[in-house]
């Protein structure tokens, strides 16, 4: 999603471009966050099971 951000440089102004940076990187962590949380909880389970 970042190069395909970066190729649109030359058509979006920077400061748009900032901003769909800054929302990938957002929804990224977001998604790493929630596998780290479902990765915890698994090994939880199967630790006490």
């Amino acid at each position: 999603a970042m190069e395909a951000i970066k190729k649109l440089n030359s058509i979006l102004p920077k400061d748009d471009l900032k901003r769909l940076e800054k929302e990938v990187d957002d929804l990224t962590k977001k998604f790493i966050k929630s596998a780290e949380d479902v990765s915890k909880a698994k090994e939880k389970e199967i630790s006490q099971g």
